[in-house]
């Protein structure tokens, strides 16, 4: 439900902001949230990934979670004090930001609500429900202030402001919450415990957000802010497929910390095995769908004057299993156990790779330069986690569920190709495209007994 919530905003609201706006005025937000969000990691100092571990691991012990909780909390409000004097300084005197000084400075607001960011806390807990109602709560009102505020292209700052209410706002009510599971505290804190790890994903959260925001900032400067606009539309449709398949696995962070900790190894590699033949089951045709309807989403989403990301767009739809799959056997499965380190090395290679072929690759082909960079830089860090991963957990998968899966991507492949040749109105193509498609996938695996499949339906008739 949370998943399919994230996903609503965008479809909602991005067709209409991209034809009230245009390319320009996304390409604006888009640059400005790319430099503030370079200060939201260092404020975050890793944080988000580190407060799940180590709450879901103390989560049994009152006491413990609430020394964790506070502990932690204090680190994040230090570290996102110091980030904010530092953008705010920056933005007020150098000259770069000053044609756009009102929007850098509305955009530094989401530093502000990163003291409340408390989410870590929550999912340590898996506190989905909470975390779920809360947000349908704040998106709900976003969605209604947009729609009644952003109506010329001079309303790119509203947009903005509205998106981080959409974000962050949610930070707000976490601290009202709070109570009901914890308390604050300063007695018997180590704070210098929580230094080192931190640090190490800190530099996780450095290198592997250069690489997500890099492409949008180098765009900005090497290319223009109209090819931000097309790239970062293109990357937020791409992303809303990743985040269905990605979630699969999202969650089982704070279950595979509690796992190992209490030494549940058969556990761990059951739950990681499946996972695995889920998001191939779900990843591979998802790319495979997103090549093919391209045209018709970018049509249909918007508009006329972004039809050049139409090519981004299937540059990037690899990168929905690729993503998949690296979060798994890179957070999910290497951080429970403690190998950060690990995790550090493959996205700092990643990094260097994105920022090596972005600087040539965006001059030449603009957004599609930096399309290219990202899945090549992806793909090396899945391969780099992969490696590491599977010296540390089992994974099984049946020969017949792999050739279930080969068999019916190719047939899928088929007749979308057919569709395309002989359907051509654009919502037409794309309702017979996903439907037949889907359809014609489904069938072929069952058909074949894929027990991929087979998981998912009995886990939905359990619930």
């Amino acid at each position: 439900m949370f998943t399919v919530l994230n996903l609503l905003f965008p479809i909602i609201t991005l067709p209409y902001v991209s034809r009230i706006i245009g390319a320009e005025g996304i390409g604006k937000v888009n640059f400005s949230n790319s430099i503030v969000n370079y200060f939201l990691i260092i404020a975050s100092l890793g944080i988000p990934l580190y407060g799940v571990r180590e709450i879901a691991k103390v989560r049994k012990d009152r006491k413990k979670l609430s020394q964790a909780f506070s502990e932690i909390f204090i680190v994040n409000f230090l570290s996102t004090i110091l980030c904010i004097v530092s953008y705010y300084l920056m933005v007020s005197n150098l000259v770069y930001f000053s044609k756009e000084k009102l929007l850098f400075l509305t955009v530094g607001i989401n530093l502000f609500l990163n003291i409340f960011n408390l989410d870590w806390f929550y999912q340590g807990l898996e506190e989905y429900k909470y975390i779920t109602i809360r947000s349908v709560i704040i998106k709900s009102i976003s969605i209604i202030i947009l729609f009644i505020f952003v109506r010329t292209r001079e309303d790119y700052i509203k947009y903005a402001l509205i998106n981080i209410i959409a974000i962050s706002g949610n930070n707000l009510i976490n601290m009202v919450n709070i109570r009901r599971f914890t308390s604050f505290t300063l007695k018997g804190l180590n704070i210098k415990k929580r230094i080192r790890p931190i640090l190490v994903l800190l530099s996780i959260q450095v290198s592997v957000n250069i690489y997500i925001n890099l492409d949008t900032t180098m765009c900005g400067i090497l290319a223009d802010e109209v090819s931000v606009g097309y790239y970062s539309n293109a990357v937020k449709i791409n992303k809303i497929i990743v985040t269905v398949v990605t979630s699969i696995s999202t969650i089982l962070l704070p279950r595979l910390s509690f796992y190992i900790e209490n030494n549940e190894v058969d556990r761990f590699n059951e739950i990681v095995s499946n996972v695995f033949k889920i998001i191939i089951f779900a990843g591979i045709p998802a790319s495979i769908g997103m090549l093919f309807v391209s045209e018709n989403i970018v049509n249909i989403m918007f508009g006329a004057e972004f039809m050049p990301a139409i090519k981004t767009m299937q540059i990037l739809s690899p990168l929905i299993p690729i993503l998949a799959i690296g979060n798994l056997f890179g957070t999910q499965v290497l951080m429970p156990i403690g190998e950060e380190k690990k995790l550090l090395a493959s996205v700092v290679a990643g990094s260097i790779v994105n920022f090596t072929l972005n600087m040539i690759l965006i001059p030449i082909y603009r957004e599609n330069g930096a399309a290219l960079a990202t899945v090549t830089a992806e793909l090396i860090v899945m391969i780099i986690q992969v490696r590491y991963a599977l010296k540390f957990v089992k994974v099984k998968i049946e020969k017949k569920d792999l050739s279930a899966i080969i068999f019916s991507n190719l047939v899928m492949i088929i007749c979308l190709v057919i569709i395309k040749l002989y359907i051509k109105g654009v919502f037409l193509n794309l309702i017979v495209s996903v439907l037949s498609a889907g359809i014609i996938y489904l069938l072929i695996n069952i058909k074949m007994k894929n027990t991929a499949f087979d998981d998912i339906v009995t886990q939905l008739k359990k619930k």
